[in-house]
């Protein structure tokens, strides 16, 4: 069954003190910093919120207060100008908006003001947030290497020995895997069930990278030394991967319509996540795998890219009349463990109790109160991470039922291969008609490809490849060189 999650916008008024020669000003002269995030029901933890708004102001002088943005959210709030303070944003979101110059340029700011917060992070998060070289968004340091996981339902692989079967990314190995299950099952199972909403992942994708950009077969490798866009039809469509997969089709390991469902089939034998190796259960509730899931971690192993390090960002308003005093609440929400704690898991002993207190700026760890839950999430609220002489360190509490979770992040935040355009976003404005018609010749095949209904994979190949270059493919790859080009000169790359 299809879960649709209804979120209301709202808006944090962070109430900010100014400081006289006496060193107080009165209640009259408060001003309000906005701040705008996701909450279901904001009036519910209203007085909550009293209790993380007096920590706040005792520490530098910002308290915190919730109302619900106006239908039409931020978008309506942008086009008449409204002088936004603190914003959530991400990914293509955060691309419109900066396009649009409705981001505060905090380059210099960050450094000069909030120097702690500056120094809190490396240099390949902050890059996530900057756009044509000037830094308009405070990326969430958090788990910023997609890492991804092939995930197998553990009660198919336990019941037919598969433990060390699903260690194979292969092709075959995956075959082995779908036809084993199959035959045990019976013709009315589909063991590699996808959707229309979910296409069917290649196992040993090469390393390509899109600018930050979802353009179809617009992308350049990462070892090419030009960073050259080319069209990679052949990553798009790539012909013996899909020949592959129209024999699954006709083996039925297939549901009959998957091309037009718009459900995927749940529990599914085999699914993908990006996250760490902790997550498991949560996969494992998301898909209704009763027995638990199996997790293995892609060949290709975490890599990082500027849209990995934008999943989750907070930008401040060029119009806001208070751009210092919000980069100073994302200060220490970025660097205080306490204050991260209250924002992610509400008040010490009604939402969250400490198993482990925090100590200086590195965080403890908490048990959550089922029955009072909080409603702000983790992943959009705040840095995960704090950088230290040391090393990072958690800076937010890790919850007692998943201890191992900054740890797992952090090895692979590490180890994560770095693309060479990091901070590079690609302008698709100049191009926008030609990327809308390259984009609807995909939508239109892109389902039917993995789904394996194609009996001729090469023709259907040249067919696409023919089209996108018809809709004005050339141009675009002309304009995406000529902007990396200039990227490359002026960051000597």
């Amino acid at each position: 069954m299809e879960r649709i999650m209804k979120r209301a916008v709202v808006l944090l008024c962070a109430a900010v003190l100014g400081c006289s020669p006496a060193g107080n000003k009165q209640a009259a002269e408060l001003y309000r910093v906005k701040w705008y995030g996701i909450l279901d029901n904001p009036a519910a933890i209203a007085e909550d919120m009293k209790i993380v708004s007096k920590y706040a102001e005792d520490k530098i002088g910002v308290g915190i207060d919730f109302a619900v943005a106006p239908e039409g959210g931020i978008n309506s709030l942008i086009q008449i100008g409204e002088p936004m303070d603190l914003l959530h944003t991400s990914g293509g979101e955060y691309l419109r908006w900066a396009e649009l110059g409705a981001l505060w340029d905090m380059t210099e700011a960050v450094k000069t003001v909030t120097p702690a917060l500056w120094k809190s992070m490396p240099e390949v998060v902050w890059s996530g947030g900057t756009y044509k070289g000037k830094i308009t968004a405070i990326p969430i340091y958090k788990d910023i290497a997609r890492t991804e996981f092939i995930l197998w339902d553990k009660g198919y692989i336990d019941k037919y020995n598969l433990q060390d079967a699903i260690q194979d990314q292969s092709l075959d190995g995956y075959e082995k895997i779908f036809k084993t299950i199959k035959d045990g099952e019976g013709a009315r199972f589909y063991p590699a069930s996808v959707s229309r909403g979910k296409t069917f992942s290649q196992p040993d994708a090469p390393l390509w990278d899109s600018g930050a950009q979802d353009i179809p077969g617009v992308e350049f490798r990462w070892d090419d030394p030009q960073l050259k866009f080319v069209f990679n039809l052949d990553g798009l469509v790539p012909v013996e991967t899909i020949r592959r997969v129209n024999a699954w089709h006709k083996a039925g390991y297939f549901a009959p319509d998957q091309a037009t469902n718009s459900n995927a089939v749940r529990p599914a034998v085999l699914e993908y996540g990006s996250g760490w190796k902790g997550a498991a259960p949560i996969w494992a509730g998301w898909n209704n795998n009763e027995y638990g899931i199996y997790p293995v971690e892609r060949a290709d192993g975490p890599l990082i890219y500027t849209n990995t390090v934008r999943g989750a960002m907070t930008s401040i308003g060029v119009n806001s009349k208070h751009q210092e005093e919000a980069l100073k609440i994302m200060e220490l929400l970025g660097t205080d463990p306490l204050f991260r704690d209250m924002i992610c898991y509400g008040i010490e002993g009604k939402h969250f109790t400490y198993v482990k207190r925090p100590s200086g700026q590195q965080g403890g760890v908490v048990r959550q109160n089922p029955d009072t839950p909080w409603p702000l999430a983790a992943w959009n609220s705040g840095a995960w991470f704090v950088d230290t002489a040391g090393g990072p360190i958690n800076v937010l509490s890790a919850m007692d039922s998943d201890p191992d979770r900054y740890a797992q992040i952090a090895e692979q935040n590490a180890r994560a291969r770095v693309s060479p355009a990091m901070g590079f976003t690609l302008d698709a404005s100049p191009v926008a008609a030609e990327v809308n018609a390259v984009r609807a010749v995909w939508e239109k095949y892109r389902y039917d490809v993995w789904g394996g209904s194609y009996d001729d994979p090469q023709k259907i190949h040249d067919q696409i490849g023919g089209e996108m270059n018809a809709a004005g493919m050339g141009r675009i790859l002309d304009e995406a060189n000529r902007q990396m080009a200039a990227w490359r000169a002026e960051n000597n790359k």
